[in-house]
């Protein structure tokens, strides 16, 4: 039997969060100059799982399961809500056969919900990856962002979650998971997110979670870290727990952006030129020294 405390979500203090992540910019984007105001704040844009590049984001391998299984989970599940949250009545006391029909025949909808509901922001754990460079930062005309752990950073954006790669199958969702989600969900209405994450809100959620934060194995290159906020809002978020401490530009950027960047985000960060490894498929990093800044600024 699966532990309640097991679908919480924060997971920035169970020891695999790196200490710094980074993300890959380009700076040919319109919404560039607005990207940077925001940088100032600490903040990033997290947007809907369908802007990505992957058609397969957001989705599940549904399996349908017989009636016998889904009222012996269901029991399970229910007598484990009534010892763990007293007074939370999440789920009915029995399941109909009609409920069950219905939730094998509406289950495969949930790859929708989860576009819906789920908006991400990208992050990747190195800044040394060539096909990262060129996929993300105009072909190394653009920039990379580095994000520190810091204890003065705020945390209330929302959470960072590892993308979990899988070889053959996406993550399983029955028609169980489904009945679980659309009804602990009708207990939502009114809940800040901060509440979803310390609430039995986390049980309806974590199925999404899992189909956010889950793409192929053809990924696993990208190393990404997602934040991921579950309530279907797009726009600027505060990152939490980390504080933007640098910029790499890439061995293609030219000088008005060197500038453009510098002058935006101003000298409280590190700065970076990268450049091609001799003789080597790889790179260094060469800081850019205050005097050279000012050149910039």
């Amino acid at each position: 039997m699966i532990a309640a405390s097991a679908y919480r979500s924060d997971r920035m203090m169970n020891g695999w969060f790196p200490e710094k992540l980074f993300r890959y910019r380009g700076t040919t984007s319109k919404h560039f100059d607005e990207e940077l105001e925001q940088l100032r704040d600490n903040r990033v844009w997290l947007n809907f799982l369908d802007t990505q590049n992957d058609p397969f984001e957001g989705c599940v391998s549904h399996r349908v399961g017989t009636y016998d299984e889904f009222t012996s989970k269901h029991r399970e599940l229910r007598d484990l809500l009534a010892k763990e949250f007293p007074g939370f009545e999440l789920l009915p006391e029995t399941i109909s056969e009609q409920d069950f029909n219905i939730c094998n025949i509406q289950s495969p909808l949930f790859h929708e919900t989860v576009r819906q509901q789920a908006v991400v922001a990208s992050f990747s754990k190195g800044w040394q990856s060539t096909l990262m460079w060129g996929h993300y930062a105009d072909a190394f005309k653009g920039i990379c962002l580095q994000f520190t752990a810091s204890p003065t950073a705020g945390v209330e954006g929302p959470p960072f979650f590892p993308v979990q790669y899988w070889k053959e199958e996406p993550p399983e969702f029955s028609s169980f998971d489904f009945f679980v989600q659309t009804r602990v969900a009708v207990s939502l209405s009114g809940l800040t997110e901060s509440e979803q994450r310390t609430t039995i809100a986390n049980l309806a959620y974590e199925k999404i979670k899992v189909a956010a934060t889950s793409k192929s194995y053809d990924w696993v290159y990208e190393e990404e870290v997602r934040m991921a906020s579950f309530l279907g809002v797009p726009g600027y978020y505060q990152v939490p727990g980390m504080k933007l401490t640098g910029v790499i530009f890439g061995p293609r950027v030219e000088a008005p952006t060197y500038s453009r960047v510098m002058n935006a985000l101003g000298e409280g960060i590190d700065y970076f030129r990268m450049d091609l490894r001799a003789n080597a498929y790889g790179y260094v990093l060469f800081p850019i020294t205050t005097p050279a800044k000012q050149a910039f600024l």
